[in-house]
Formats: C-alpha cells, sequence, structure tokens
C-alpha cells in the first residue's frame, strides 16, 4: 500500500523558492500575525507526504464503508493493522521524487511483483498523473484508490 498527500505549509520569506520570494515581496498580508480568510498565496510551499506498508486484504462493500466511520466493537469485523510502516515528507524534493523513492522501496520489498500494489490519493489529478506515470515507467501495475474524505471536502467546497 502507497499513500501520497501533498500539505501545503506556510514558511518564512526567506525559506520560499526564489518565484514566490518575488511574489511574496509583491502582496502585502491584511493581518500582521496570521492570514485573513482565504489568503493563502505567496506564503507557503508543498510538501509531498508519502507513506508505504503491507496490510492484509480487507474485501469489504459500500455499506462496509459508510458503516465505517463509526467505532466498531465487534473484533471479528476490526480492519487488519498495517505493518512495516514507513512515512517520510519533503518540502526540498519535488512531488514526482518523493513518489518515485516510495514506489522504489516498494520494489525493495516486492521484487518480484507477486503482491497487489494499492495506491490512495486524494483526487489531485497532478498527483495522479505522478503517480501513473512513474507506476508504468517502473513496470508496477497498480490499483488507484481515490481517498473518500478528500473527495467529500473537495464536493463541500464547491458547493
Amino acid at each position: 500500500m502507497l499513500t501520497f498527500d501533498g500539505a501545503g505549509i506556510i514558511m518564512r520569506k526567506e525559506d520560499l523558492r526564489p518565484a514566490t520570494q518575488q511574489a511574496a515581496a509583491k502582496s502585502k498580508p491584511k493581518l500582521e500575525t496570521r492570514l485573513s480568510s482565504g489568503e493563502k498565496r505567496n506564503r507557503k510551499r508543498m510538501a509531498e507526504v508519502a507513506a508505504i506498508y503491507s496490510v492484509a486484504p480487507f474485501p469489504r462493500t459500500p455499506m462496509d464503508v459508510v458503516h465505517g466511520l463509526r467505532p466498531v466493537r465487534d473484533v471479528a469485523k476490526r480492519r487488519p493493522r498495517p505493518v512495516n510502516k514507513q512515512v517520510s515528507a519533503s518540502v526540498e524534493l519535488g512531488a514526482e521524487q518523493v513518489i518515485r523513492e516510495k514506489f522504489e522501496e516498494g520494489l525493495r520489498r516486492d521484487p518480484e511483483r507477486r503482491r497487489r500494489w494499492v495506491v490512495l490519493v486524494d483526487g489531485n489529478d497532478d498527483q495522479i498523473r505522478m503517480v501513473r506515470k512513474v507506476a508504468k515507467e517502473l513496470g508496477v501495475e497498480i490499483t488507484l484508490v481515490l481517498d473518500l474524505m478528500h473527495v467529500l471536502e473537495y464536493l463541500w467546497k464547491a458547493a
């Protein structure tokens, strides 16, 4: 199992990339100590967060997923725990390089590609393109799974 997500991190001005530093120098924040509503541009760098782990299959129906949003009391129905989990994030490396590194770690763990490779994504089109590109270049067959909570957040904001 591989999972990827981008996270915006507010940076000190001197740590912004040159193009963002220039844009930040041109714009003045409305408030001195924090961003006002909707004000985020020219203050953040994107970090790519990545994780890889193994987990036993846990087939579910759509109703199981919806009911899974509540705590499960029946021990027999609890999902299996991930093992050999490795999580990393970087603001220095580009998203594609972070994604490639996790795929390469996956190849170290499963060099003969005997396991099913599942990739959890949040719906970001650029990220999905990068995941597909890296998987194709490395000859890995993947199953993409869209994170329901991220999609619901996007739909909520669009409404």
